[in-house]
């Protein structure tokens, strides 16, 4: 450890910077988390699901949590169902997180769907990040199914990102 003093010997002013109007990004945060509350109700799947593939991950990750605030139930279908990767990914985190754990042979289809080297490398980590939860909150697959999926992500291991390497053999564990 250590201490530094720093100390400012220019002749610009240290007043307090202004605080910046907030961004686009920022406005539509905020009202997804508005749906983060009790009592939102459905309406909050329908307004917060087009957010989930926005390419800021702070809108993604606010409009996730207001999704999994509504029963898995009322959502399941359509998150086993969404088509484009990132939004699928996030719609499949949520799943993981709360739905229940007899949807995990579904929840595994979904996954395998999107193909880890067709997606970008932008969207390779939080896809490994869903295969995780998939199991660390559903539980371990049948055997069949586990010797099935450690082929497939063996056959990605090594890898050339170190990240991905670190999620890879969490999942091979």
């Amino acid at each position: 450890s250590a201490l530094y003093r720093v100390t400012y010997t220019g002749t610009e002013s240290t007043a307090p910077a202004g605080a910046l109007p907030p961004t686009a990004e920022a406005k539509l945060r905020q009202s997804l988390e508005a749906l983060h509350g009790e009592g939102t109700g459905p309406e909050a799947i329908a307004t917060a699901w087009p957010h989930l593939g926005h390419a800021d991950r702070f809108v993604r990750f606010a409009a996730r949590v207001a999704i999994e605030r509504q029963p898995a139930a009322s959502w399941a279908d359509r998150a086993l169902a969404e088509t484009r990767p990132q939004a699928a990914i996030e719609a499949l985190i949520a799943l993981a997180r709360v739905g229940d754990k007899a949807l995990q042979p579904k929840l595994i289809a979904a996954l395998d769907r999107l193909n880890f080297a067709a997606q970008p490398a932008a969207l390779r980590l939080p896809l490994l990040r869903a295969w995780e939860l998939a199991f660390t909150r559903m539980g371990k697959p049948p055997a069949d199914v586990a010797a099935t999926l450690a082929k497939k992500f063996d056959a990605l291991f090594p890898h050339a990102d170190a990240l991905v390497n670190r999620e890879l053999v969490s999942l091979l564990i």
